[in-house]
C-alpha cells in the first residue's frame, strides 16, 4: 500500500494520469501533476465509476479534487476500494481481541518447530503480523530475539507497536512486495494470511527472498490435488472478500527445489464458535477429537508449510 492508497484504486490512478504507481499517494491532488488536468479528472471519474459500480453527481465531481477525497467518497458508499479491504474489516474483529495472557494453540505449534532455531539475536520476521500477538509471545518465551513484523494494516500497527514496543514494525505487503524489508532473516513465520492469495507463486517467491534460515507458514493446505479459488460475501452484502485451499501439490510445484515438507495440525482443545462472525472458524468434536469448521461449511486442514534453506536452492519460475 503506497500511503494509505490500496492496490487497486493506485493502478487506476496511476494508468489513467501516466505515471509511476509510487507517485499516488493520499495528498495527490489535482494539478500537482501535469497530467492531472481537467479532462484526464473526467477519465478518472468514469474509470473510477465503471471499476466500483458507481455514479458521481456529475456536478459534484469537480470537488473530489485529491486521492484522498476520492477514497473518503468511495468509502462513504460502501465501496470496497482495495482488494484486501473485506479481509481488514473482517479482522478488525480480532483488533478488539487480547490473546496476551491465552495465546493460541498454533502458537505453541509454531514455536515447538522453530525451537532450536530461536536463540538471543536471531532476526525473525512475522508476516501478517496484526496486532502483534504472536510477537509478543515470541518475546514472552524467547527473550533476546530481533523481531519484525510486517501487516497491511495501520491500524493493526499501531496497536502492534504498543504491545511489543520494542520490535520493529513495517506496512507491507506479501503478495505484491510493496514495503517488504530488504534484508534476509533467520526464522520467518506467516500464519493464517495464504489463504487470501489465489495465486500462490507471488507470496512463495518473496517468502523465500525472505529467508536466510527456515520459513514456517501456518494455514490451509489441500492435501487432495484440487485448487479450490472462491469468493464470499455475508447474506445481502455486495462486499466480497477472497477465500482459496490451494493443494500442496500446487504449492510444492512452485517451490521447485527448494527444500519443503507440510506437517500436519490439529486442535487440540474445543474452540467455541464466535457468532458474531461467521468466518471465524470453531471446532466439532470428532472421533475422540476435533475438526475445524467455519459458516462456509467447510472443514478446515491446517498445516505448517516448512521452507527450509532455501538461499541457494533454485524456486520453480513460472
Amino acid at each position: 500500500m503506497s500511503d494509505g492508497v490500496p492496490e487497486r484504486l493506485r493502478n487506476i490512478l496511476a494508468d489513467i494520469f501516466a505515471v509511476p504507481a509510487s507517485q499516488i499517494t493520499a495528498d495527490l491532488a489535482a494539478g500537482s501533476i501535469p497530467t492531472w488536468n481537467s479532462l484526464r479528472h473526467l477519465e478518472m471519474i468514469r474509470a473510477i465509476e465503471l471499476e466500483y459500480g458507481v455514479q458521481f453527481d456529475p456536478a459534484q465531481t469537480h470537488a473530489l479534487s485529491t486521492v484522498a477525497l476520492l477514497q473518503r467518497e468511495l468509502k462513504a458508499r460502501g465501496v470496497t476500494i482495495g482488494y484486501l479491504d473485506p479481509i481488514v474489516e473482517h479482522n478488525r474483529f480480532y483488533a478488539t481481541e487480547d490473546r496476551k495472557t491465552q495465546p493460541k494453540e498454533y502458537f505453541k505449534f509454531l514455536t515447538s518447530l522453530a525451537d532450536p532455531l530461536l536463540t538471543p539475536g536471531a532476526r525473525v520476521l512475522d508476516i501478517g503480523c496484526a496486532t502483534g500477538e504472536f510477537l509478543h509471545y515470541l518475546e514472552s518465551v524467547y527473550p533476546g530475539l530481533h523481531m519484525t513484523g510486517i501487516d497491511i494494516s495501520e491500524e493493526f500497527l499501531d496497536k502492534a507497536h504498543k504491545s511489543v514496543p520494542k520490535a520493529r514494525f513495517v506496512q507491507g505487503n506479501i503478495q505484491t512486495k510493496e514495503g517488504l524489508p530488504d534484508t534476509r532473516f533467520d526464522v520467518v513465520f506467516m500464519a493464517g494470511v495464504n489463504y487470501l492469495f489465489a495465486d500462490p507463486a507471488p507470496w512463495l517467491k518473496n517468502i523465500v527472498e525472505l529467508t536466510e534460515g527456515t520459513a514456517y507458514v501456518f494455514g490451509i493446505f489441500n492435501p487432495e490435488d484440487l485448487d479450490i479459488r472462491m469468493m464470499v460475501s455475508r447474506s445481502g452484502s455486495a462486499e466480497v472478500q477472497p477465500w482459496n485451499l490451494i493443494s500442496q501439490k500446487f504449492i510444492s510445484s512452485h517451490l521447485g527445489d527448494v527444500s519443503h515438507r507440510f506437517i500436519p495440525w490439529n486442535m487440540p482443545i474445543p474452540n467455541p464458535r464466535v457468532h458474531e462472525d461467521p468466518l471465524r472458524s470453531w471446532t466439532i468434536p470428532s472421533d475422540g477429537g476435533y475438526l475445524i469448521v467455519n459458516g462456509m461449511q467447510m472443514i478446515q486442514r491446517f498445516a505448517v508449510l516448512e521452507i527450509t534453506n532455501p538461499r541457494n536452492q533454485r524456486l520453480h519460475r513460472s
